[in-house]
């Protein structure tokens, strides 16, 4: 739980939201990345990996349902699917072959003890609660940051676990990482 209230501490939050900043987490050299479906002209349907995910949004009910045009929105739940793959005959266990993040924003109650690691918040299994508002006017106000996990079985072979990453078509992202990367070798 992070209290957020006054101007100061929600300068930073609304900063990272309204220019867009994405999160990058990394799993077993895997990059989390957020899948998204293209179709080719003659139907076949690829999944491709776009890396990263944004901490947040500014409120459009028109895409975002239950927030306010203009305030700014925090990502605090992330449901993470991990992708593994296991092959008996070449090596034993499981091999991590995909790490994918979907983002959520999500009001959280307070209703359990944050010292106690077996206890959630009853929202992350309700989720009617609309999402988590950056407010700098609120007299008292939390963020609650949780996390979900899913194991899934995948038929992608560990060598070719890069694959779906190298997929990604949409050269303004790969120019954008390739400025980022730039940036970062100068500082």
């Amino acid at each position: 739980i992070i209290p957020v209230t006054g101007v100061q501490t929600c300068a930073l939050p609304i900063y990272l939201v309204g220019d867009e900043y994405r999160a990058s987490w990394v799993l077993d050299n895997l990059p989390a990345a957020m899948p998204k479906l293209l179709q080719s002209v003659n139907g076949e349907t690829t999944t491709v990996y776009d890396t990263g995910f944004p901490v947040g949004f500014i409120g459009n009910p028109q895409e975002n349902a239950g927030s306010q045009e203009g305030l700014n929105y925090i990502y605090n739940h992330i449901n993470i699917k991990v992708l593994y793959h296991t092959n008996p005959d070449l090596y034993e266990g499981k091999r991590i072959v995909g790490f994918e993040v979907e983002p959520e924003s999500i009001t959280h109650t307070t209703d359990f003890d944050a010292n106690d690691p077996k206890q959630y918040p009853s929202t992350c299994l309700k989720r009617d609660s609309g999402p988590q508002v950056v407010d700098p006017n609120a007299a008292d106000s939390s963020i609650v940051f949780t996390y979900s996990v899913l194991w899934e079985y995948s038929d992608t072979p560990w060598a070719n676990r890069w694959d779906q990453y190298l997929l990604n078509t949409d050269s303004q992202r790969s120019e954008e990482r390739r400025v980022g990367k730039e940036c970062r070798s100068r500082w």
